[in-house]
């Protein structure tokens, strides 16, 4: 669709940085400044492993990209590769290429 307005409400579309630039999302995500909660102390080695790796993907390969895609409501489909290599999906599921995660682990 061509039209600068939105079909369903017939109102001009609403360009969220101009509207709302505390909205316009970061290219890379703010580095922890603390662990008030000493969340960290909490993980396991593998769990913190598992947030540094999920962390350097979403930054290298996500953030990057992630406003471009939700501005044309498109999916970027050719990082699912990336994603799967985190090793990850199935999440507590043990066996058949699922990681066997622990709940923790499954929530970062």
């Amino acid at each position: 669709n061509d039209s600068k307005y939105d079909v369903k409400i017939g109102l001009p579309a609403l360009e969220v940085p101009l509207a709302f630039p505390q909205a316009t999302p970061a290219s890379t995500f703010p580095p922890c400044a603390s662990d008030y909660y000493q969340f960290d102390d909490l993980l396991t080695s593998e769990e913190q492993n598992l947030r540094r790796r999920v962390r350097a993907i979403m930054e290298k390969e996500i953030a990057p990209i992630m406003s471009e895609y939700w501005e044309k409501a498109e999916f970027p489909f050719h990082v699912i590769p990336k994603l799967a290599d985190l090793r990850v999906a199935g999440g507590t599921i043990k066996g058949y290429g699922s990681p066997g995660l622990s709940v923790t682990g499954s929530a970062i």
